[in-house]
């Protein structure tokens, strides 16, 4: 019976090898092939027994036991199969003559392979695999649990899952330990079955208890894990050093997590080191489960700490090797040592935010509070005060000071709305309480403005004050804008200009205005010195001044400050260098105006890279549906224009309309093209035509309506206006069927030089739709559509050449016009 499910496993699977080929997978390997190919009574089984005896209790290296053991399994793989017929069937015995037996010497000189070629010959006759098949059923419904399995892998082979699980749970049940590890392989991948840890957990467990070696690596990942039952690092570490021990070397990794982790055994870098760089030189061997060995070798070589030299050129090496395992703290690391240029690297700031971005995406808290300070600062990427803002609210959550302030002045700055200055007054007010004293200035100024708290001067002037005492310039600001506010403006003009002269850019900025502006008496307007004020401030960096100063330069002011295009242009520039959307703009419209699009782009993108800025959205999304500049992308075009549409910009409604119409959504299409302030247009009416008769609306198409749309648009010259309504008289779709109405409408089109009424004439005289077949005729628009290279009019001709319809019968031309068809395609 043995013999027979063995021919069976011969014809239709090979016995599958998991994992590696370590010397315990091989030696494995080896005593299942005897066991199924011979039977335990038999002496060939007994010799081949002694074989793989002498292999395993020589003190040969495991590569040579490895090597003699792979050479045995081949010997056993490359030998017939052994048949043996059923006892019903079998012939009458024939007496043979008698033959000396064989010496002992020889028989132990016997390969497998060779036992097996004798075996073979003293079988008895084939059986058919049919028939082989019925006795497995019998046997299995028997309970034999070894014709389970067989009829399990020959299922398997037919690609039958339901039959080959049944067979499986079957054997399974019965103690087969490798339908138990095959079962449990299933239910972990869900493969014809639920997904269910827990049942692959105990079939797991019983293919261990079954001596099933493939199954111990699993086993012990679920113990590690706890899946599919109690969480057992006791019984993992147990698993995993039986693995390593018999020689899967890979198991090494987790065996040295499980020494970093302390819990189950006590802690031993030392020890984990070893293990762990034992495991990833076994580079051939495999292991179920992902294990983070290169990111725990990193930190412990980054950190130095009980027992193991720090090593951080080390450390970057099995840092840059981490990136499968997707760990956060690795990556936070290595971009540490890439910003502080250690363990042999270039100090790199691009790349250290790189690696800070990749952790923080999986979840490092220290890598998010350094991308908010580098959006903030610009290093490593361009400043982006919208994804400074998130990452610094996120990092101020986390406690860390130096983002709270990042994130007060950002939320101070933007005048926004009454939460952001709620949430910037917060945080001032808790580095006030340690000392800051810009902080205090900002409490003062805040409470004194009624920013996201009510208004008290009496408590905003004891901020001030205390920020005075500090030697903080804002203070004296505060007593110089208190005087003015009280009316005695000339003194406190005098205290505001020494303030500015001092570097205080507010009071600048006020003493400039009040100079630029002559709008109040008490100081005389001074263009002169109010413009050198300000340019001082732009000068200085000040992002505000240069804006303002390059704006009166771009207008100009009359006669007394006149327009300067060139000055203009340079403090545009330096403003957008410190991100500011509304320079990038106005640069953006500047070269756009000069017809320099790769410039105009460059500074709409740039704003866009700031935050929301229709207009520049709409820049760009003009380029792109114009190809100015760039190639043409109707996909990014929409993009671009979609927010300027939404915000009622006629132009941006039209092409945002154009696009979704040649983008395939007729029902946004509608809604944005009868917006449009170009209704008349031919193109905007064929396209609303051809979407009421489409039908996209729930009430389904509209075919008067299209009619109406598609006829306006003949008058003003839509050619594919005149095909659509000759569909619809061909096909009778909203009108009576009118074969010659529809020919009419197919031919002006045809006369305006569209292929598609060449093709519908040559199609309508092709059928005979309306008038008498008249292939000649039908051959000559087809021949004129194909000239415009339409397709379906090639075929047509290809088959009239190939069939001889309405021309002589040619080979050679059908399969020229084939060939251009081909062509035509490409």
């Amino acid at each position: 019976m043995f013999l027979l499910i063995l021919f069976v496993c011969g014809a239709f699977r090979s016995i599958p090898l998991a994992g590696a080929e370590s010397y315990a997978d091989l030696m494995y390997r080896a005593e299942k092939l005897t066991e199924q190919r011979y039977e335990k009574s038999s002496r060939a089984y007994r010799i081949c027994i002694a074989e793989l005896d002498a292999i395993m209790t020589s003190k040969e290296s495991l590569d040579v036991k490895n090597a003699k053991l792979k050479k045995y399994i081949r010997a056993l793989e490359e030998a017939p199969p052994i048949h043996i017929t059923a006892k019903k069937s079998a012939p009458p015995a024939v007496p043979a003559a008698k033959k000396p037996p064989r010496n002992v010497s020889e028989t132990k000189n016997n390969t497998p392979a060779k036992e097996a070629k004798i075996s073979a010959r003293k079988a008895a006759p084939k059986l058919s695999p049919g028939a082989i098949r019925e006795q497995l059923h019998k046997k299995a419904d028997h309970g034999d649990v070894q014709a389970q399995f067989a009829l399990a892998l020959y299922y398997e082979k037919q690609f039958k899952v339901p039959e080959r699980i049944r067979y499986l749970q079957r054997a399974a049940a019965g103690g087969h330990p490798e339908a138990n590890f095959q079962l449990a392989l299933l239910y972990q991948e869900g493969n014809g079955v639920p997904r269910t840890y827990d049942l692959a957990f105990r079939h797991f467990r019983k293919a261990v208890q079954l001596r099933c070696k493939q199954a111990e690596p699993y086993l012990a990942w679920y113990y590690l894990k706890g899946k599919g039952t109690l969480k057992d690092e006791t019984k993992a570490f147990a698993l995993y050093e039986k693995i390593y021990n018999e020689g899967n070397l890979k198991a090494g990794i987790p065996l040295g997590l499980l020494h970093v982790e302390g819990k189950s055994i006590p802690r031993d870098y030392q020890k984990a080191v070893r293990y762990l760089e034992t495991g990833l030189r076994a580079e051939n061997q495999v292991l179920p489960g992902e294990f983070p060995a290169y990111s725990t070798l990193g930190k412990i070589f980054y950190e130095g700490k009980h027992g193991v030299t720090r090593d951080l050129v080390r450390a970057r090496t099995m840092l840059e090797r981490s990136s499968g395992e997707r760990n956060g703290e690795s990556y936070f690391l290595l971009g540490t040592m890439y910003m502080r240029g250690e363990g042999s690297l270039a100090r790199n700031e691009k790349i250290a935010f790189d690696c800070f971005r990749k952790a923080d995406s999986l979840g490092s808290i220290p890598a998010c509070i350094r991308l908010g300070k580098m959006y903030y600062s610009g290093i490593g990427t361009e400043r982006d005060p919208v994804l400074a803002e998130r990452f610094l609210k996120m990092a101020a959550g986390y406690g860390d000071l130096e983002s709270m302030k990042l994130l007060a002045e950002m939320l101070y700055a933007k005048k926004g709305s009454e939460n952001d200055d709620r949430t910037a007054l917060h945080y001032f007010r808790i580095l006030a309480g340690k000392g800051d004293p810009a902080a205090l200035c900002r409490c003062g100024e805040m409470i004194l403005n009624g920013r996201g708290v009510k208004k008290d001067p009496a408590l905003a002037a004891t901020y001030f004050k205390r920020a005075a005492e500090k030697g903080h310039p804002d203070g004296l600001y505060f007593c110089g804008m208190d005087s003015w506010k009280n009316g005695n403006k000339k003194d406190a003009f005098t205290c505001l200009k020494t303030a500015a002269d001092h570097g205080h850019r507010e009071a600048t900025y006020f003493a400039a205005d009040l100079l630029l502006s002559g709008k109040d008496s008490s100081v005389p307007r001074d263009l002169a010195q109010g413009m050198r004020y300000l340019r001082l401030l732009a000068d200085a960096g000040d992002r505000k001044a240069q804006e303002k100063f390059a704006s009166l330069c771009h207008t100009g002011s009359g006669r007394d400050l006149k327009q300067d295009l060139l000055l203009a242009e340079k403090y545009y520039k330096l403003a957008a260098a410190q991100n500011s959307i509304v320079s990038c703009r106005s640069l953006a419209r500047i070269f756009y105006g000069k017809g320099d699009f790769k410039q105009a782009f460059f500074w709409a993108d740039k704003a866009l890279s700031l935050g929301r800025d229709p207009e520049s959205s709409a820049i760009i999304g003009t380029m792109y549906y114009k190809g100015e500049g760039r190639g043409k992308d109707l996909g990014k075009a929409l993009q671009y224009l979609l927010e300027d549409a939404q915000g009622g910009n006629k132009d941006s409604i039209d092409k945002v309309g154009r696009i979704y119409y040649q983008t395939g959504n007729l029902q946004e299409a509608e809604k944005y093209l009868l917006k449009t302030s170009s209704a008349d247009n031919a193109d905007i009416l064929f396209m609303l035509g051809r979407i009421s008769y489409l039908g996209v609306r729930s009430s389904g198409p509209d075919y008067p309506r299209a009619m109406d749309l598609l006829l306006a648009a003949q008058e003003k010259g839509s050619v594919d206006a005149m095909l659509l309504p000759g569909r619809m008289y061909h096909r009778g779709e909203g009108v009576h069927q009118d074969f010659a109405q529809a020919r009419s409408y197919f031919r002006r089109a045809a006369d305006r030089g569209a292929a598609e009424g060449m093709y519908l004439m040559g199609s309508m005289y092709y059928n005979g739709e309306g008038i008498s077949p008249d292939y000649l005729e039908a051959m000559n628009w087809f021949k004129k559509a194909a000239e415009k290279d339409h397709v379906v009019a090639m075929q047509y001709i290809a088959i009239m050449y190939k069939e001889g319809i309405g021309v002589a019968r040619n080979n050679q031309e059908a399969a020229r016009w084939r060939k251009r068809i081909r062509t035509g395609r490409k």
